[in-house]
């Protein structure tokens, strides 16, 4: 039987026309070209290519490999297909020619990116000569051997990294460093050149994949790749495994289907922009919830509130309206105090007086000299006889409903301190702007007082914080809250979850313009500094663009180890950015750099390590095993005695000199603090990370995404340092025995995602606070070195992740303390609101 070389020999001879060939080449990579050709007058022939470079034919190709693809595009034939590898000597780091010539010796244009060339040029530098196969599938794993003779070696060795990849995707990596007599007998080479590799079960199929094996650095193709099976002999096996693909997908299908159904739903419109209309519908609900879950004769022996409201100078319509407020509340067992401090307005006197002789449960104290609030409030404090203070403006309004809410709260919940939502009203009567709050958030408090009102604390944990001061008038209310704070207990303070203040816009008022109360941002500044100093841990506190926000600023005291900690797998240019911006942007000075390499193969790689390798502050970690943020990150900590462990995404870029200061500082202040995350912001300034809040697209999600640079977002969020379920690990500073005391990441099954959810709340389990601080800002560049987790393969992992943390903490992704239950959690964050209930 003729060879097919002499089958493809057998045609008459050409001569004196351009060759019919049509060739495509598709890679041209180190010194292995790669293509197909046929000749369309005659594709029943397999074509010749003589490859030609600098004048000089130096191989040959039969063009009849299997290429389905360009059967199945209607392109040619099926087997066309051609790979040829160069001469090594071609390998020199010099500029060639390459052109191609069929059997007739007739020059073949070259299609290449849908281009026609005569030639193409290139450069190659090659490090080695390769030897090597892949034997085959046996035993459940793939074996072969590999050895190579770097260039001006005289003898070839073994230990090399052989690249393996599925249907397209890298799914593994090898080191041939196993034993193989026959392949050294045969190659006079070293014994230690074998290898195996085992694909991970989550490859087993029920149909055939298509594993290629790649000798790395250069990237070039063991011969005996690729390799076709279904990893699966059983025939049971099979069923089972098609039986459970078929359930996987359906599933995944299903949740697809169902976010997308979600998507295109009609909604029903209610945002932050439209909060009127929102509240409208709300507080008939809320009359109704809480009256269908309070007997109308419950709070009979119910306690008596107090609700204390000094007065000066009112809009006499906008008091008397405040005043009817809390005379039609459904609670009933409450009494009034009203402070008249030195109004002298003459038809306000009269109202008042009438009042008091109407309605029992006013009561009047006049003062004959202007105390100020705080005095006023003292004065009210002082005969107050209810078991629960009310603190009240002159000018707000309640909803028919908040004491009866606050009651009913502090009877279940055992809490000595509570506060409620509040939202603001404007003449016409519109409602606008809801603060909807976070619950007891104390780092945030130190910022801004985000409680406010409804303000609603037992009368013997006030008297116990002592009486008001003079000198906070403008921020009392603020200061009041803080000193509280000291004499309790976190666990006491809850927030109550509805909307039941109404906090009025009005010339003169602290809610329209913070210049008509200029002193306020003073007050506050020094109550948060006394509150601080009182605590033991003073700061340098000063307002945020003169108005009542604050930026608190830690000392600088010691500075305790911290490693620094950054994975990355090749894409060295981007790992040496983010190394280069640490060293150059630090001023931090006790730190120590571990560079974690997951079995980078390029080139590049090494040399990237040989640069640093002198850097006494850095050290190398390298990891030959599959992609596991989790376990890259663990090994990385576990003979380290840093008191703190930075981890850090290879593509995030840090920006000041003081951002390590910053994390440092703000966990050392509070040892409660387990770990603390940063800003981050895409390469335009716009937010990429405001935070992470549980329950967001069913897990958890960043917040204040996409808002430009100067944004504050929702309530000024994105100014303040603030207590929060989790942060991203791709930049979070972390308290080493608060991270042993947890066990680390998991790397048993959160391997790529969500693991930095599931340490934030087990951090959160064992007592430890997360503060986000927008106060350390970094650019960064999301995802880039994992990819993306909508290619198939990586489908199944990420969906089997999604179901691991979903059965972990169950309800606890439904409700993040520090996000209100008022906001959607499948629409935007902080702007689409729930359906009024």
């Amino acid at each position: 039987m003729p060879s097919r070389r002499e089958r493809a020999g057998a045609l008459p001879a050409i001569s004196g026309s351009p060759s019919p060939i049509q060739c495509y080449l598709d890679e041209l990579d180190g010194i292995l070209v790669r293509g197909w050709a046929f000749d369309p007058t005659m594709p029943a022939v397999t074509s010749i290519l003589h490859v030609v470079v600098d004048g000089q034919e130096v191989a040959s190709a039969v063009c009849d490999a299997d290429r389905p693809d360009v059967l199945s595009a209607g392109k040619g034939p099926r087997h066309v297909g051609y790979k040829i590898i160069l001469p090594l000597g071609l390998g020199d780091g010099v500029p060639h020619r390459l052109m191609f010539r069929d059997q007739w010796r007739r020059e073949v244009d070259i299609i290449h990116d849908g281009k026609k060339y005569s030639s193409l040029d290139f450069t190659v530098l090659l490090q080695a000569a390769i030897q090597g196969n892949v034997d085959g599938l046996r035993s459940g794993g793939f074996e072969g051997w590999v050895m190579r003779t770097d260039i001006g070696a005289a003898a070839p060795h073994g230990d090399c990294v052989v690249r393996i990849s599925c249907d397209g995707l890298t799914v593994g990596h090898a080191r041939a460093n196993q034993h193989r007599g026959d392949a050294a007998r045969a190659f006079n080479g070293p014994s230690n050149c074998g290898f195996r590799f085992t694909p991970p079960a989550s490859l087993r199929s029920a149909y055939a994949r298509r594993f290629q094996f790649f000798i790395m650095p250069e990237n070039i193709e063991l011969d005996g790749s690729p390799c076709e099976t279904s990893l699966v002999a059983d025939q049971m096996e099979v069923r089972l495994l098609t039986l459970m693909e078929a359930v996987d997908a359906t599933h995944r299908d299903l949740t697809r289907i169902r976010r997308q159904l979600h998507e295109l739903a009609p909604k029903p419109g209610h945002t932050i922009s439209e909060y009127d209309r929102w509240f409208r519908l709300y507080e008939p609900a809320l009359q109704r919830r809480i009256q269908s879950q309070t007997p109308s004769d419950a709070w009979a022996s119910g306690p008596l509130v107090s609700i204390i409201c000094p007065v000066y100078k009112p809009n006499l319509e906008e008091f008397r309206a405040a005043v009817n407020s809390v005379i039609e509340q459904s609670y009933r067992k409450f009494e009034l105090i009203l402070v008249d401090d030195n109004s002298r307005v003459p038809e306000l006197s009269e109202y008042l007086e009438d009042l008091a002789r109407r309605e029992p449960r006013v009561r009047l104290l006049t003062h004959k000299k202007n105390r100020g609030i705080s005095g006023a409030t003292n004065t009210a404090l002082g005969v107050a006889r209810g078991e629960f203070i009310g603190f009240f403006d002159h000018d707000d309004l309640l909803v028919s409903v908040a004491v009866e809410c606050m009651v009913a709260a502090a009877q279940s919940t055992g809490a000595d301190m509570l506060y409620s939502d509040e939202d603001k009203i404007d003449a016409a009567g519109n409602y606008s702007a809801p603060a909807l709050k976070p619950d007891w958030n104390h780092r945030l408090m130190l910022g801004v007082n985000y409680v406010c009102h409804f303000l609603f604390v037992r009368r013997n944990v006030v008297k116990a914080a002592g009486p008001l001061s003079r000198v906070y008038d403008g921020a009392q209310d603020h200061e009041l809250i803080l000193r509280i704070s000291e004499h309790i207990a976190p666990r006491a303070i809850h927030h109550v979850p509805e909307v039941l203040y109404h906090w009025r816009i009005a010339p003169g008022s602290t809610s329209q313009a913070m210049s008509n109360k200029s002193y306020a941002a003073a007050a506050g500044i020094k109550a948060v500094s006394d509150h601080l100093s009182r605590l033991g841990r003073p700061a340098d506190v000063s307002s945020i663009d003169g108005q009542t926000f604050y930026r608190v600023r830690w000392p600088v005291k010691d500075e305790p180890l911290v490693t620094i900690i950054i994975p990355y797998k090749d894409q060295i240019e981007t790992t040496e950015r983010c190394l280069a911006s640490v060293l150059k942007l630090t001023a931090y000075s006790n730190y120590s750099i571990v560079m974690v390499d997951n079995w980078s193969t390029l080139a590049e790689a090494e040399d990237f390590r040989v640069r640093y390798a002198s850097d006494e502050r850095i050290k190398f970690l390298r990891v030959e095993e599959e992609f596991n943020y989790s376990r890259l990150n663990n090994l990385a900590v576990h003979k380290s005695d840093a008191e703190f462990f930075m981890f850090m995404n290879n593509d995030l870029f840090v920006q000041e000199e003081n951002w390590l200061h910053i994390l440092v500082l703000e966990a050392m202040n509070d040892p409660l603090v387990g770990a603390v995350g940063g800003k981050f912001v895409y390469p335009d300034g716009s937010i990429q990370h405001g935070g992470t809040v549980l329950g967001i697209g069913g897990v958890a999600g960043h917040v204040h995404v996409g808002l430009r640079a100067g944004d504050f977002g929702y309530a000024d969020r994105l100014l303040f340092a603030q207590e929060m379920s989790a942060v991203t690990a791709a930049g979070v500073l972390v308290r080493a025995d608060a991270f042993r005391a947890v066990g680390g990441f998991d790397e048993a099954t959160l391997r790529v995602a969500f693991n930095d959810v599931d340490f934030c709340l087990k951090l959160g389990r064992a007592g430890y606070k997360i503060i986000w601080t927008p106060e350390f800002v970094a650019e960064h560049h999301e995802s880039l070195s994992r990819g993306d987790d909508e290619r198939p393969m990586q489908e199944t992992r990420f969906f089997n992740e999604v179901e691991t943390i979903k059965q972990r903490w169950g309800d606890e992704l439904q409700r993040d303390r520090f996000y209100h239950p008022k906001f959607t959690l499948d629409r935007k964050p902080f702007f689409d609101l729930v359906d009024p209930h």
